[in-house]
């Protein structure tokens, strides 16, 4: 196997989209070639609310991430405005949503309200990274 980007094995992997060659050789040197055109599906765009109430009103008492999870690898950050990370998830997961509290480096505890900033990777495969940079308001407990 000889692939037009250097590859040299059966599986061609790590791949963006784009048109490739590969070229097959077996051992009594007879070849075949063919090209073909990769393309990566659309993406389900995330999405993010901007506030969380974590009151215990049953109302926006945690952080749910509409279509967080058709993107099974996601990571998540939040950071206060110092730049301390105060919570993290790999994946994130709307069913332990986040609920405001500080859950970084074995701390636990509610977080005081104010404007966090947060990180999403969506991860989606190797033809797509989905940067997401914004700020979050957390409410009065």
């Amino acid at each position: 196997y000889n692939w037009d980007n250097g590859n040299t094995g059966a599986n061609n992997t790590e791949i963006d989209a784009g048109n490739f060659t590969v070229t097959v050789t077996d051992n009594s040197g007879c070849s075949v070639s063919n090209s073909f055109d990769l393309v990566c599906t659309e993406l389900i765009p995330i999405i993010i609310p901007q506030f969380i109430s974590p009151n215990g009103d049953g109302k926006n008492d945690t952080w749910i991430i509409e279509n967080i999870e058709l993107y099974t690898n996601n990571k998540v950050w939040v950071y206060n405005r110092w730049g301390n990370l105060v919570f993290s998830s790999e994946p994130y997961d709307n069913a332990n949503g986040w609920d405001g509290s500080y859950t970084s480096f074995g701390n636990t505890g509610p977080l005081p309200a104010a404007t966090y900033f947060y990180l999403i990777d969506t991860i989606y495969s190797f033809c797509h990274h989905d940067m997401k940079l914004s700020y979050l308001w957390h409410l009065l407990n």
